[in-house]
């Protein structure tokens, strides 16, 4: 079939205007990529790069060929984001796909309307009517849609934007953190044969110092300029190879490098080596303060007690109240003077010098009954120096304790006899240092003639305690008939036991009493019959143990079955 140019419709201007709008902003947005891309490339490439020179001080021929690197770099970014966009730019065709592809809603429509609008279009004569119908819906479609900003929206741009940022940001800050060698840094990138400074400036911050003998001394420098993680401390004693000790940063971004170095005992030369800076030399000497050479801790029983001297151990000193502590200590130098502290007390004991070198000394210590928690002993030798680290001996002091007593027998709080009968007694004291006296008291109550108790005499039985005893036990017969006038039917006789220790302190023996026990004096009627309930009463419980287990063998029998 012939085409007919002539009669073919004319695209819209309002549609060909939209479509020309597209094809530039879609060309200006290829175009507006560029820098972009550019900016963050390079500040990307230029912050490795002068990492990378300010690490490893990179020669002038590999900063050239990175430089060259950059260029090639550049020129790819300019044929991807300039040359080929040009070259590649929209028709009215392409643009009218574009918005097809970002507007379903046309339905193709607007491809259809460039094409049949094209003047090589082959059109028939009577189908111009619907052509020009579908130029005039795809027209006024167009103006209703905003096409434009839905199918290039300025959201790719800024997002791409925000994309390349933060390189350029992160570029520009590391840049001024690092002020002033950033700029040297830049025109080094830029080929420029200026060198890097010295990177890192040793400070030191202890100087010529001195330690006592055995202590410890805490040498510290701080680094200026480019801060290492790792540096090292060198030590120089006379007649010794140099020591070398590795030192690490005291906190991961810290510009001080500390070491400690412990027991000390004779003088030395340091200084400190951070990265490529060597530290001035200082001189660490050392003073030899008094110290303990030898102690003794002895303790003093009280005389009672009946103890020998006993020498103590320093790390556990237990101390008798009354006792008293002598210390004895030997010196390292010859001293001025020498006291001892107490954890506890209000003021210090001056010790006494025992040789004529003072360099041994004496203390005696009286042991209160408490708040004595732990002694030390403070030197001060002729120059006035003190001594240091001195040690704390924890003191535990320990009273007199009371005696105890208990009265075993008779086993029941009371009991009943007959007139003149023998009763046996048993009992058993304890002390921790002895006794001084153990005796029985007793109570007498008789009956009136109107019925009512009245408390009669009292006395006591004493005993004669082994010597040195600790503990005793002792039991005899009580005959009732020594006790004059006899104690009458319906009397009772209340009765203990008394100890006191032989505790030779200010506050005198200790005495302690057993509980009572009571005896209650009764016809030989009235113990017949407390005799026969008490065997009743015996029978009554065996009868009932066996019935338990009568009944116990009954229910393991059923078990069983």
């Amino acid at each position: 079939m012939q085409s007919h140019p002539s009669n073919s419709p004319q695209l819209p201007a309002a549609l060909a205007r939209i479509l020309d709008h597209i094809r530039k902003r879609h060309l200006a947005i290829s175009l507006a990529e560029f820098p972009l891309f550019l900016s963050a490339a390079i500040a990307t490439a230029w912050s490795l790069q002068g990492i990378a020179d300010r690490i490893f001080d990179l020669p002038w021929p590999t900063r050239c060929g990175l430089l060259a690197l950059d260029g090639l770099g550049v020129l790819w970014l300019v044929g991807r984001c300039i040359v080929r966009p040009w070259r590649q730019r929209l028709d009215r065709r392409a643009a009218a796909l574009l918005v097809e592809r970002g507007i379903p809603e046309f339905r193709s429509s607007l491809i259809s309307a460039v094409e049949l609008s094209d003047p090589q279009a082959d059109l028939l004569p009577q189908s111009l009517p619907l052509v020009e119908r579908l130029l005039e819906n795809a027209t006024a479609q167009a103006l209703t849609s905003d096409v434009v900003s839905r199918v290039l929206p300025p959201d790719r741009l800024k997002s791409l934007a925000c994309r390349m940022g933060w390189p350029v940001v992160t570029a520009l800050v590391l840049f001024f953190a690092c002020l002033p060698i950033s700029g040297l840094v830049c025109r080094r990138i830029l080929l420029s044969r200026e060198v890097f400074p010295a990177r890192t400036v040793v400070g030191s911050v202890t100087a010529d110092i001195c330690v006592d003998a055995g202590g410890e001394a805490t040498l510290t420098a701080r680094a200026k300029g480019v801060i290492p993680h790792i540096g090292k401390l060198v030590i120089v004693r006379s007649g010794s190879a140099p020591e070398i000790i590795p030192l690490n940063a005291a906190t991961p971004l810290s510009d001080e490098f500390t070491q400690v170095v412990r027991n000390i005992r004779q003088p030395f030369i340091y200084h400190f080596e951070l990265n490529d800076g060597v530290g001035t030399s200082h001189l660490l000497s050392v003073h030899y303060p008094p110290v303990l050479k030898d102690i003794h801790f002895t303790q003093i029983y009280p005389t009672y007690t009946g103890l020998p001297e006993t020498v103590m151990s320093p790390t556990s000193m237990k101390l008798l109240e009354g006792s008293i502590l002598r210390i004895d200590v030997t010196a390292s130098k010859q001293l001025h003077a020498a006291m001892v502290r107490i954890n506890g007390a209000d003021t210090p004991v001056i010790a006494k010098f025992t040789n004529p070198e003072r360099t041994a000394f004496s203390a005696e210590l009286p042991i209160p009954a408490a708040n004595w928690k732990s002694i030390s002993v403070h030197l001060e030798g002729i120059e006035h120096d003190l001594s240091t680290d001195d040690p704390e001996y924890p003191i535990q002091i320990e009273r007199d304790k009371p005696p105890s007593v208990n009265l075993s027998e008779p086993k029941t709080d009371s009991i009943s006899v007959v007139t003149n009968s023998t009763v046996p007694v048993s009992f058993d004291v304890a002390d921790d240092f002895g006794f001084s006296s153990v005796n029985l008291s007793y109570q007498v109550f008789r009956p009136l003639p109107d019925g009512s108790i009245e408390q009669a005499e009292s006395s006591t039985i004493p005993f004669k305690t082994p010597d040195r005893a600790h503990s005793w036990k002792h039991a005899f017969k009580w005959n009732l008939a020594r006790l004059l006038p006899a104690v009458p039917i319906g009397g009772s006789i209340v009765f203990w036991v008394n100890v006191a220790d032989n505790n030779g302190s200010k506050a005198g023996p200790t005495t302690v009493r057993s509980q009572e026990k009571t005896i209650r004096i009764v016809s030989e009627e009235q113990k017949r019959i407390e005799l026969l309930e008490s065997m009743t009463e015996k029978a009554a419980q065996i009868e009932r143990l066996y019935e338990q287990q009568r009944s116990i063998n009954s229910q393991t029998q059923s078990v069983i079955k």
